[in-house]
């Protein structure tokens, strides 16, 4: 999550644009939320070195077709342990902090007061370290822009203080369902995470040991299984 800036308006600096980008795999079957984790930490290592530090493809969370197996009792700030459905479901995507299980109107620090931008991309993948050699833009149909989704936005904001308590009139998460569902559609092979890695050496550990990268992924990672979605909104401050 990389907050662009503040805005010198009415609401004061509380009111920020925000732009959030979510990795998203075709898994095989579920990994455990630590598997998740270090495959979205390749993936961001490969592009900070790609980039000398500044790739605008680095994601702030990952989230796969399947929970994590052990989504129940491990929760990871950059996993989401719900699952993307071929059919774009799960499809509320956090803006910021740790949303590992994720919730339309959790009373996050953040509030989304309006989406800005949407779009996804999906990857053409090797089983090479760093994941993704390609991408190709997901076109999407006409019903999944901006205007949906500031539609979503607005209906999920409405309830009453009996179903939601403080939370009315707060969403901290941008329904992608629509672009959700046009890049699973896209991602035609899939990523195995379930026990990808032997052992997990992260990069620039203090032992100076060789770091695991995408080769080291002991399951098939199948061309097109990963993408992004990415969002900018324009958020505000929670207050409980």
């Amino acid at each position: 999550m990389g907050v662009l800036g503040g805005l010198d308006v009415a609401y004061g600096s509380s009111v920020q644009i925000v732009r959030t980008n979510v990795l998203v795999a075709e898994t095989a079957d579920a990994g455990t939320a630590a598997e998740y984790a270090q495959t979205l930490q390749i993936y961001n290592d490969a592009m900070m070195t790609n980039s000398r530090g500044g790739s605008g493809l680095v994601a702030d969370f990952i989230i796969g077709a399947h929970a994590p197996s052990d989504a129940s009792s491990v929760a990871h700030p950059n996993v989401i342990e719900t699952a993307m459905s071929t059919g774009g479901g799960a499809a509320a995507l956090p803006i910021a902090g740790n949303h590992a299980n994720v919730s339309s109107t959790n009373a996050a620090q953040l509030s989304v007061l309006a989406v800005l931008s949407l779009g996804a991309v999906e990857f053409t993948t090797a089983n090479t370290a760093e994941l993704v050699t390609a991408a190709t833009a997901i076109a999407g149909a006409a019903d999944i822009g901006v205007t949906v989704a500031n539609g979503a936005l607005l209906a999920a904001m409405e309830g009453t203080a009996a179903d939601d308590a403080a939370n009315v009139g707060r969403v901290s998460t941008v329904n992608a369902v629509g672009i959700a569902t046009d890049l699973m559609t896209a991602l035609g092979n899939t990523i195995d995470l379930s026990g990808a890695y032997s052992s997990f050496v992260a990069k620039g550990n203090a032992t100076g040991a060789t770091a695991t990268t995408g080769a080291d992924i002991t399951g098939t990672v199948g061309a097109n299984s990963l993408g992004m979605i990415s969002y900018t909104v324009l958020a505000g401050l929670s207050h409980a």
